[in-house]
């Protein structure tokens, strides 16, 4: 009896053994290809996605295909995501900012001095009671605004608003283009009696062209 007990254990062992050995090795496998792919989507772990895309790719988001389809069969992580792009990193937001405020704090001060100097001359050459009548000398204080708009670029701001100015007045150009093709097929859609902005077929072009220039526009601010 107690040697058949035992015979049991022992086979289900063996079972169990094989079973978990089955089982592991897909696992293993699975993992090495995940790996394999990661490696081949994301080689440069240093600089961002953004960072190593060229204009087009920038202005397209053509940068963002390898992490999507790579997301699209495995669940991301944040060592897939990457790191952000250097001008986005908070040290860098911060060490051009603390520059720009350390030379805005500079040039005040140098500004204060020679005004206090202008102030003094100005009292020494007043009146007794004029001089009990005289204003304070006021100080002035750096800009806060000013340090930021410095740190993060001035060029950078401009471009941002300029992007967004063309992007707003573009998002109208394709309903003016629908209505006047509306027209023209209500008038019965002839060419030759056509007067509208361009050509029929121009406009159909424009209400493809348009919405993608508005799209592009608004991902560069």
């Amino acid at each position: 009896m107690c040697v058949s007990t035992e015979r049991n254990m022992k086979e289900v062992t063996v079972e169990n053994t094989d079973n978990d050995n089955f089982t592991d090795e897909p696992e293993k496998k699975g993992a090495k290809n995940d790996e394999t792919k990661r490696a081949d989507y994301f080689t440069a772990t240093n600089k961002s996605l953004e960072d190593q895309a060229g204009l087009l790719s920038q202005w397209f988001l053509a940068y963002l295909t390898p992490l999507l389809r790579y997301g699209a069969t495995s669940s991301l992580s944040q060592e897939d995501i990457g790191c952000p792009s250097a001008i986005d990193k908070t040290s860098h937001a911060y060490e051009t900012t603390k520059a720009a405020w350390q030379k805005q704090v500079e040039k005040v001060r140098k500004e204060n001095e020679a005004g206090q100097l202008k102030y003094e001359a100005k009292l020494a050459s007043m009146t007794e009671e004029k001089r009990a009548k005289a204003p304070p000398f006021q100080l002035k204080q750096p800009s806060v605004a000013g340090a930021l708009i410095k740190g993060f670029g001035r060029w950078t701001i401009a471009f941002a608003f300029l992007y967004n100015l063309l992007s707003a007045l573009l998002a109208f150009v394709p309903v003016l283009l629908l209505n006047d093709l509306v027209s023209f097929f209500e008038a019965g859609a002839d060419t030759a009696t056509y007067k509208g902005f361009a050509h029929p077929w121009v406009e159909v072009f424009g209400l493809f062209l348009f919405p993608l220039l508005v799209s592009l526009f608004q991902t560069r601010h």
